[in-house]
């Protein structure tokens, strides 16, 4: 009879550590974020099986969870963290809490690079391009796996493999042409059938199109 006991709890200690185990986050968006923002609220987009029905909170100096936001998918949840002018950088641990369960992931947090980006104005000479339409700077990702369409040059509303490598190999080509800023077609996923060479029709705000 103890056997029997002592073979059960093993069981249910092997079934809620399994638990555990398969919870994780499949997403997280954006990944990591700074100090020292103007700004002081981000908002996480945070992606994974069942993770609707979690709260979150953080014990980090400086660093707390204003609201969550759950929506109808269950796999979703999104998290506003304020991060107030005094905290450090350093790695934030966010935890799940959801009944019995419970698990933590670590969230960096970076130091705001220094300088700041200059607007444009009337004085720019703007370069409108089209990144698919542009230069093949790296051919080995013209063609990538869970991507639907394929390139092929001999279509014109076909994929022709220009890329952001491309862009940033003809950076001294554009300047040369008295170009001081540059206009992008979206780059971002753009995972449809047919035609994604423009970039119009994003299937993933999160990510820039692998191709």
């Amino acid at each position: 009879m103890k056997n029997y006991r002592f073979l059960m709890v093993v069981i249910l200690l092997g079934v809620q550590i399994s638990t555990l185990l398969s919870q994780k986050i499949e997403r997280i968006e954006p990944p990591s974020w700074f100090t020292g923002m103007k700004e002081p609220v981000v908002q996480l987009m945070i992606y994974g099986k069942s993770l609707g029905s979690f709260d979150v909170t953080v014990d980090y100096p400086g660093v707390e969870v204003t609201t969550l936001v759950k929506t109808d998918n269950p796999n979703y949840i999104f998290v506003n963290l304020n991060i107030s002018s005094n905290a450090q950088p350093g790695t934030v641990t966010l935890t799940f809490t959801s009944g019995k369960k419970k698990f933590t992931h670590e969230y960096p947090l970076y130091e705001r690079p220094a300088g700041r980006a200059r607007g444009i104005n009337s004085s720019d000479v703007l370069y409108l391009l089209m990144p698919d339409r542009f230069v093949n700077g790296d051919p080995a990702n013209d063609s990538v796996e869970g991507m639907t369409e394929q390139p092929d040059r001999s279509k014109p509303g076909g994929r022709h493999g220009g890329d952001l490598k491309g862009i940033t190999n003809s950076l001294d080509y554009l300047k040369d042409l008295g170009v001081t800023a540059i206009w992008l077609n979206p780059f971002l996923e753009n995972n449809q059938q047919r035609s994604s060479y423009h970039g119009y029709s994003t299937t993933d705000f999160y990510r820039s199109d692998p191709r």
